[in-house]
């Protein structure tokens, strides 16, 4: 495993540009569940509306991401990490990324009691979400 040393983690948080959040996409969410609580100790709960399949990543009393839950649709689409980068104003990133050849994967949208999110490639295919808060 690696060992940080003076390389501690993230050490900005919640800042526009940071890593704020990570979803797993796997089709065998107990079997992710199994895996991460071993390996790193994490604790993955279900989240608010249960029926949902969505489940939340906690690395001690922190929200670090989630496990949704399988889709038919994604069937054939390899186990992955779905990272998460604070920003400002998501339509204005959104807008930028676009300009600079960007493919389109999710256009902003609100979540409510969430926030607002984009989903985006970069020009290599790289995907990865944009997300600002939502207001409480």
């Amino acid at each position: 495993m690696w060992e940080g040393k003076k390389r501690n983690g993230l050490g900005v948080i919640g800042d526009p540009g940071s890593f704020c959040w990570a979803d797993l996409g796997t089709p065998d969410q107990a079997r992710a569940k199994s895996f991460y609580e071993a390996l790193f100790g994490w604790k993955l709960k279900p989240g608010q509306g249960k029926e949902s399949g969505y489940l939340h990543i906690m690395n001690g009393e922190n929200y670090i991401g989630g496990v949704p839950p399988a889709r038919e649709s994604s069937a054939n689409e390899s186990p992955h990490w779905l990272l998460y980068f604070a920003v400002s104003d998501v339509d204005k990133t959104f807008q930028k990324a676009e300009d600079m050849r960007a493919r389109i994967m999710l256009r902003p949208m609100d979540f409510e009691g969430v926030g607002r999110v984009a989903m985006l490639a970069d020009p290599q295919g790289a995907v990865f979400a944009l997300y600002r808060e939502a207001e409480k």
